[in-house]
């Protein structure tokens, strides 16, 4: 028999995605894919010759460390079929789908990064999620627009739990208006210029074109099967307009490729889904990961240097339209974050300080989701998760009183646990 192999290097893992060994492992009588590889030899040899693999998991099976742990998948990926039985498992998300819904943003960089690595994105049914889940699928959709706001401390997965209905409701082939970072609105500017329509006003072309960008892949499909047309002519200059009728698809490619008029075309994008919305087939979810930031001072200096007003700003007078309940066939779910209060003491974490005055008046009455650290059945799921992805290379770790020490030593908060797992 050979000898047991050994656990990679942390170095390896930046090649984890290379391994080709899980793709035989699959096949194996064996209640877990992995990747292993060789410290000192390639893994070419075990790839070519699956009896070689196979008695190399013999060995990793024989040895007293590598005792097998707690199931933390579900072979169940469709969010529409989850329930609460699949609470504290992950599920996988297609490739395809990552790249639609999140290809221009979405996931936190850490994230992204980690599921590149893993060679897989998969995603925790947590309550917050399927709760906000549940509400959505039995909601009338007759009455105004429902508004959902997601809190909770720092890192217990806000954007996760948000990322999750995001993809629920595509599956259900919902209109998706989605904004994943809205400090790219009032703090994190890249280029701007005075509005063309409102004076007083400013414009961001750019981020106005990437959100453009946005939405036209995330709705590719919804905007084909419907008939989307603008109600009426908007006028862009003496020479270029366009007319009452025309597919609102050619408006968002006039915005991408005339960057100049991207934020006004945003605008158009914004008044025809509300004046339009109850004749479309499916609803129309609104998305913003730090809503708050909406309410914050921005970064944007006037010429008298005094800060600009949010509402200044032509995405964020636009976008906030969508806040309100004056419009039906559609629900907003919006998480509110500490981190995006700019310029704010960070004393609180709940609603009503977040959004200060103005946001909570505006938002209210909403449903309040909060989002809590992890049970110890979720922080376990989420360990064994780590072990099976061989994230996780101590040994003393990969045990059951090693999981409890980190789980005690992170507060079982989702960040911090995944943080103190890199460097184990």
């Amino acid at each position: 028999m050979s000898a047991p192999v050994k656990l990679f290097s942390k170095c390896a893992k930046l090649n984890y995605r290379h391994c080709s060994l899980r793709h035989h492992a699959q096949r194996l009588p064996f209640s877990r894919s992995f990747c292993t590889r060789h410290q000192t030899t390639a893994t070419m040899s075990t790839a070519a010759n699956p009896q070689l693999l196979t008695q190399q998991v013999a060995a990793m099976n024989a040895d007293p460390l590598f005792t097998p742990h707690a199931v933390c998948r579900t072979v169940e990926n469709d969010p529409n079929k989850h329930t609460e039985n699949h609470l504290g498992l992950f599920f996988t998300v297609a490739e395809e789908d990552m790249k639609k819904l999140f290809g221009f943003g979405g996931l936190e960089k850490h994230l992204r990064t980690q599921m590149a690595t893993f060679t897989e994105s998969c995603i925790m049914v947590r309550p917050p999620a399927l709760e906000v889940i549940n509400y959505l699928r039995k909601a009338d959709y007759e009455k105004p627009a429902i508004r959902y706001v997601l809190y909770g401390r720092k890192g217990v997965g806000r954007t996760v739990s948000l990322a999750h209905i995001l993809y629920w409701c595509s599956l259900q082939g919902w209109l998706l208006l989605h904004v994943p970072d809205p400090t790219k609105f009032t703090v994190k500017i890249e280029e701007m210029q005075p509005s063309i329509f409102k004076p007083g006003q400013v414009d961001l072309p750019l981020t106005a074109a990437e959100w453009l960008k946005r939405f036209r892949t995330q709705n590719a499909l919804f905007l084909e099967e419907n008939e989307f047309t603008a109600s009426r002519k908007y006028v862009w200059s003496k020479r270029e307009s366009s007319e009452s009728g025309s597919p609102i698809i050619s408006i968002i490619d006039y915005g991408i490729n005339r960057v100049k008029y991207a934020a006004d075309c945003v605008n158009v994008v914004i008044r025809e889904v509300k004046l339009q919305s109850q004749n479309f087939s499916k609803p129309v979810i609104v998305v913003v990961d730090g809503g708050n930031q909406f309410f914050c001072e921005t970064t944007i200096k006037r010429e008298d240097k005094t800060l600009l007003p949010p509402d200044d700003v032509s995405l964020v007078h636009n976008l906030k339209k969508l806040f309100h309940s004056d419009w039906k066939n559609g629900a907003v779910v919006v998480s509110v974050d500490e981190r995006n209060a700019y310029n704010m003491q960070k004393s609180s974490y709940l609603p009503r300080y977040l959004l200060q005055k103005e946001g909570f008046e505006l938002f209210d009455p909403f449903v309040p989701i909060l989002v809590d650290n992890y049970t110890e059945k979720e922080a376990s799921s989420c360990l064994d998760y780590y072990i099976d992805r061989m994230w996780i290379q101590n040994a003393k770790a990969r045990t059951e009183s090693g999981k409890k020490e980190l789980m005690y030593l992170t507060g079982f908060n989702p960040r911090e646990l995944q943080l103190i797992s890199n460097a184990i």
